[in-house]
């Protein structure tokens, strides 16, 4: 259904220095692939072929994700042998992970990716693994810490920032973090106080929140950062919402595409600092044709530039009229929770 799936957005979602996103499926070659049923009604163990995973790493077209989270529920779906083939594969590809791991070293450390002089250090989490567990003696196997509980022992995420700030591995701390309530609009009290939390005790600049498949709002949040003592502002998304998935429910079909650009500018004591320039929260419509058996056709759809043309009576030849007042109570629904676009804001990291 997807020989489309990034004719609209592919080329410029693909353009940046640095993409990134969460892969919420182990990618285990030998065994079958397992899909989304269409109504959920038992437990669901995912798991992606070569072409699954190709078709949404930009079909062969496009550079493909340089990063993906891989903590979250779905981690260990298949098992330790699920864990370690997609380490595996994710590496043949050339594409850096962080939230499972080969060994217990391997699970503490940040991930880092230099861009155009600017370190970003990578750190991925999950408050949940639905009933699957890891190993006793192979707890590293996957991050995963109560994030939704109040009162979590954050140290584990400490540690990690610890380590990259410390001894001045990373200029940028990213954390994607799986938690939340599905299907809900908006963060509950535990999810804000332990972002809260997070912020001040480890330090993290961003926090990319995954879980609940629709979107939720973005906030920010200014602390005192504990290894520099520099006053910042954080943000943190608590959802993208679901990039490629397409739920039954309407709400789930408007991921969020996050643009953000960092600078480097010099300091009045002379050192360089690293400072958020540039963010945007820009709406996506995960358009899905199903008008037959035989015809099916989703697409990722500029959802800002569809918009305009759908206001001047000029609506893509692929979208039915149906699908019209879905989008436009989308649309609705993100003005409400977003349109941010925040420039010269110059959060400091």
């Amino acid at each position: 259904y997807c020989p489309h799936l990034w004719d609209d957005i592919g080329e410029q979602f693909f353009a940046a220095d640095l993409v990134i996103a969460n892969l919420e499926t182990p990618v285990l070659l030998t065994k079958p692939k397992s899909l989304v049923p269409e109504v959920m009604l038992s437990e669901m163990h995912f798991n992606a072929d070569r072409e699954m995973f190709d078709l949404f790493n930009g079909q062969d077209r496009f550079k493909g994700f340089d990063f993906l989270s891989t903590a979250n529920n779905h981690s260990m779906d298949m098992g330790e042998e699920g864990v370690m083939g997609s380490i595996e594969f994710l590496r043949s590809k050339g594409i850096k992970q962080q939230g499972i791991a080969s060994n217990a070293e391997e699970a503490i450390a940040p991930v880092y990716i230099e861009i155009k002089g600017i370190r970003f250090a990578f750190m991925s989490w999950t408050y949940s693994l639905n009933k699957c567990k890891v190993p006793d003696d192979k707890t590293w196997m996957v991050n995963y810490l109560r994030v939704n509980e109040s009162g979590v022992d954050l140290n584990p995420i400490i540690e990690q920032a610890r380590e990259a700030k410390i001894n001045g591995k990373a200029n940028v701390l990213i954390l994607s973090l799986h938690y939340g309530n599905a299907y809900q609009s908006y963060p509950g009290m535990h999810i804000r106080k332990n972002t809260s939390r997070i912020f001040g005790e480890a330090g993290i600049d961003l926090i990319l929140g995954g879980h609940p498949h629709n979107m939720q709002p973005m906030e920010s949040y200014p602390f005192t950062c504990p290894w520099t003592s520099m006053s910042k502002k954080g943000w943190v998304i608590y959802s993208l919402g679901d990039f490629v998935a397409y739920d039954i429910y309407t709400l789930c079909h408007m991921p969020i595409w996050l643009q953000i650009k960092w600078n480097v500018y010099d300091a009045e004591d002379g050192k360089r600092q690293v400072l958020m320039s540039e963010l945007s929260a820009r709406p996506i419509y995960l358009m899905g044709n199903y008008e037959s058996d035989d015809k099916r056709d989703l697409r990722l759809l500029d959802a800002l530039q569809l918009e305009a043309l759908i206001i001047e009576g000029k609506k893509p030849d692929a979208m039915p009229a149906k699908l019209i007042p879905e989008f436009t109570a989308l649309m609705a629904y993100y003005r409400r929770h977003f349109n941010v676009a925040i420039s010269g804001d110059r959060s400091r990291a």
